[in-house]
């Protein structure tokens, strides 16, 4: 009997995907006890099915014919699931053999929502280095003890009650910046707490250039436009504390000491690109949204 479903968004990465299956062939849970949902997001069809073929797991592919975003393949993947359990990750992870497992042990424990670790498994690569490492720093800013209140939706799990009680992920969010922190302020309003379990490790490998990490922080200072607009149209009170003069501050300043880039002043520039990047994004989203509003 299925009691969890990882679900599983992919768009045009059929090699990543195809390490991500592999890696969740690996688990030490039952294989009869859950399903992988692959929502193949305005992808090619047959590139899809036919890394899907491949693996040995309980899967289910889903196409949307559309490009839609992160958010609303989750959703979809979502509709389509039937486990009690629902577990995210990206097709650009890989999880730990103990990912499943554990997601499972906290969420029976009637905690509602759970996170955990995201390694960077490029660790030469230093601008997915520098990514990851503004991610982990995010978690350890945001972390109080056992609990958090800052998800990525790359590990991320939670009950399909308490999915479905604040209306699953917001699909106005078109890219994969900002939606699960409005999930995440969402589930914090209505006074959920958010576990943070070490066990439930993923190591992720996003390969990025100089364009592609620019511009992924330039989308997520675009989703963080979106994200307070939302925030502000719902005319909820932050509870996460993000956008402070201390964050940034503390995101400006930031060095992380467990990283292995030897050159430490590469990492730090990269940092400080990303928050202009980020800056640039969202000063941008303004002046579009004071544009139709003057039209």
């Amino acid at each position: 009997m299925v009691n969890a479903s990882i679900i599983l968004p992919t768009f045009d990465r059929n090699q990543a995907l195809s390490h991500c299956l592999q890696a969740l062939e690996r688990q030490n849970y039952p294989r009869e006890s859950f399903e992988v949902i692959v929502v193949n997001d305005g992808g090619n069809q047959d590139a899809v099915n036919k890394v899907v073929q491949e693996t040995s797991l309980n899967t289910r592919v889903i196409h949307q014919p559309q490009n839609r975003g992160p958010a609303a393949a989750r959703n979809t993947g979502v509709l389509h699931s039937k486990g009690t359990f629902l577990i995210f990750t990206d097709d650009d992870c890989c999880p730990s053999p103990e990912w499943v497992s554990a997601a499972v042990k906290h969420l029976s424990g009637h905690q509602i929502a759970i996170t955990g670790p995201v390694i960077n498994g490029l660790e030469e690569n230093p601008f997915s280095s520098a990514s990851q490492g503004l991610v982990n720093f995010l978690y350890q800013y945001h972390r109080k003890d056992q609990w958090v209140d800052f998800i990525t939706s790359n590990n991320f799990g939670i009950t399909r009650k308490e999915l479905e009680s604040v209306g699953g992920f917001d699909e106005a969010f078109p890219k994969a910046a900002a939606e699960d922190r409005d999930l995440c302020e969402r589930l914090l309003s209505k006074g959920r707490r958010i576990q943070y379990c070490d066990e439930m490790r993923v190591s992720h490998f996003h390969d990025l250039k100089l364009r592609s990490f620019f511009s992924q922080h330039y989308q997520y200072g675009r989703g963080a436009f979106l994200f307070h607009s939302r925030r502000s149209e719902r005319k909820q009170k932050s509870e996460s504390g993000g956008g402070s003069l201390h964050l940034t501050l503390s995101i400006l300043f930031h060095q992380n000491e467990k990283t292995n880039l030897r050159d430490k002043s590469t990492y730090q520039s990269l940092i400080f690109l990303s928050q202009v990047a980020n800056v640039m994004g969202r000063t941008t989203a303004t002046i579009e949204n004071l544009r139709k509003r003057l039209v």
